[in-house]
């Protein structure tokens, strides 16, 4: 039996990270000038838009959740005057409404409600308005705007009942905005009620109006001189920027593998997210530019450190002995004593998952599949440690479920599950169903495959 104390010997080791690292995943930015603000690690940074510029932490734990199962919705707004930053803040158990200085301090609290409250936008002269369900009992799902102080007080309400993302337009009587959050669920060609439309209210006059829409979902609109700035997915699926002027929308980016998110304006310049990075647009020169922002780091949580592997413990097999037992834990395969011995890391592969471990039918090799080319792989090592070995290469499937492996004279059918589907392997060829596809092996380690 395997005990806990051995299993907590057998340590993933991380290399060391450099201090200053080029950031992924940020989040949620928007921008003032030259100087933009993001969600990054679920804090709150600061930093220029000049390449090579390096942020600055301003506000901490803004995004963490006391559950998981929901992602931190910051919105971070950089106020008109550029010296305050507001944000939706998870400091005391639900988000309400903060701000903090644009070069970092003690965030002040806006709002204190038990309801959840996310930001909207700055009003041109200087207040917050945010949106909540508070006082809606009977439509849980829809947001309100109102709108605060920067000094705090009491909140004024306003006549915008059912709203997700938006701008004002110069006045505070007037907003461009998306009535359903649809943005949230990565919908396509969705007409229901929560499609993304975009619509115009002028809170003073009461009039409402929208911009045509098919069956298309299009969202964030952003007001930029005369014209109006968003996203959308219509013609080809994928959400790019466009822009609606005099009545007439135009493409602006072209991105065919992956959405842009979060776009946010100072109404002169954009910045958005997409594929874990930020870019900025520039509407007057259509120049569309990767912002590289670097981050510095404590990796607090790269640190080299002694592992219990047991709650991570996704496979096992014994050896044909039971001597020893092959585990994978961690995106690690080991070899760990039944009794006693030593433990033995047998990939020490940061960055790569190896899982699914079988022996060999004479105890010499493990085997394993490893994704550290991209797609799943066979590979082998002898018990003791050694020289791995692929074992597949360009198969024409994907490899996933368990592996078992047959002795070289033995007659029992054995196989590795390709998806739902039994496949035989052979030192030359890989069967599966109906298809064969031929794959580049080495030669096998003895007793690995029937020859």
């Amino acid at each position: 039996m395997i005990s806990t104390t051995v299993l907590a010997i057998a340590s993933a080791m991380i290399q060391a990270k450099d201090p200053v690292v080029e950031a992924r995943l940020m989040r949620q930015p928007d921008i003032h000038g030259s100087t933009i603000v993001f969600l990054y690690a679920g804090d709150l940074w600061a930093s220029s838009i000049e390449p090579g510029s390096v942020a600055k932490k301003i506000a901490s734990s803004v995004g963490v959740y006391s559950d998981p199962a929901f992602s931190p919705v910051a919105r971070p707004h950089i106020s008109p005057d550029g010296k305050w930053v507001a944000f939706s803040g998870n400091y005391d158990g639900v988000p309400n409404i903060y701000v903090v200085p644009i070069e970092g301090g003690e965030p002040r609290r806006l709002t204190y409600n038990q309801i959840a409250q996310q930001v909207f936008d700055w009003t041109p002269d200087g207040r917050v308005a945010y949106l909540t369900t508070e006082g809606m009992p009977q439509f849980v799902r829809q947001q309100h705007m109102k709108i605060v102080d920067v000094n705090g007080g009491i909140p004024q309400d306003t006549p915008v009942k059912e709203v997700a993302a938006g701008s004002f337009m110069g006045s505070s009587d007037k907003i461009v905005y998306t009535r359903g959050n649809s943005f949230n669920f990565n919908w396509r060609r969705y007409r229901g009620g929560t499609q993304g439309r975009i619509s115009f209210y002028d809170m003073a006059k009461n009039e409402y109006s929208e911009l045509p829409a098919k069956r298309e979902q299009s969202h964030f609109p952003m007001p930029i001189g005369d014209s109006i700035y968003y996203i959308s997915d219509r013609g080809d699926g994928i959400l790019n920027l466009y822009k609606n002027a005099k009545g007439r929308d135009t493409k602006l980016t072209q991105s065919k593998d992956g959405d842009i998110k979060w776009p946010a304006s100072d109404g002169k310049t954009i910045v958005f997210e997409r594929d874990g990075l930020m870019y900025h647009f520039d509407p007057a020169t259509k120049v569309e530019k990767r912002l590289s922002i670097q981050v510095p780091s404590e990796h607090l949580g790269a640190r080299p450190a002694q592992k219990n592997l047991v709650p991570y413990l996704s496979g096992l097999a014994i050896s044909p002995s039971g001597a020893r037992v092959a585990i994978d834990a961690r995106g690690e395969v080991f070899s760990v004593p039944s009794k006693s011995g030593e433990t033995r890391n047998m990939t020490q592969s940061s960055g790569v998952r190896e899982k699914e471990v079988a022996w060999s039918p004479d105890g010499k090799w493990i085997t394993y599949m490893s994704d550290k080319d991209g797609e799943n792989h066979l590979y082998s090592q002898p018990q003791a440690g050694g020289e791995e070995k692929q074992l597949t290469k360009n198969l024409p499937f994907v490899l996933k479920g368990s592996l078992c492996l047959r002795g070289a004279g033995s007659r029992s059918t054995t196989c590795s599950r390709i998806g739902a589907q039994p496949v035989s392997l052979t030192p030359r060829t890989l069967k599966c169903g109906r298809q064969s596809g031929k794959s580049i092996l080495p030669p096998a380690p003895a007793g690995f495959f029937q020859r």
